[in-house]
């Protein structure tokens, strides 16, 4: 069995595996499985509305029951952290860019007037 990558740990943690999104008001099955709410609500509603068997895991096919969803605030809590890391690293490079972009037009400016020597 290979090893997942950090990345790939914290998508199969976040993901819901029904919308393939990140989780939305997420909700933990009693086999250990995260979904999102309405995801997993919509899903138990179809399922006993049709002639199917016992209502099972989308997942991993175990029988569930539609009360005995849990909330699970742990993916939330990881995607916020996830969404203020990435704003966080946007505003950065923006800054970055933008610090930058002075020295690059000078760079410009000096190649196309035929001037190589440093400043």
């Amino acid at each position: 069995m290979a090893t997942m990558t950090p990345v790939r740990e914290i998508q199969e943690v976040t993901k819901c595996p029904i919308c393939l999104e990140y989780l939305t008001d997420p909700v933990t099955t009693h086999c250990g499985h995260n979904f999102c709410r309405g995801c997993i609500t919509k899903y138990c509603e179809t399922w006993t509305k049709g002639d199917y068997d016992p209502l099972c895991c989308p997942r991993c096919r175990a029988l569930i029951r539609k009360g005995d969803l849990r909330n699970n605030y742990q993916p939330g809590n990881i995607l916020e952290k996830i969404k203020n890391w990435i704003s966080n690293k946007e505003k950065r490079i923006w800054i970055q860019c933008r610090c930058l972009l002075p020295s690059v037009q000078r760079n410009s400016n000096r190649e196309t007037s035929g001037l190589t020597g440093s400043w």
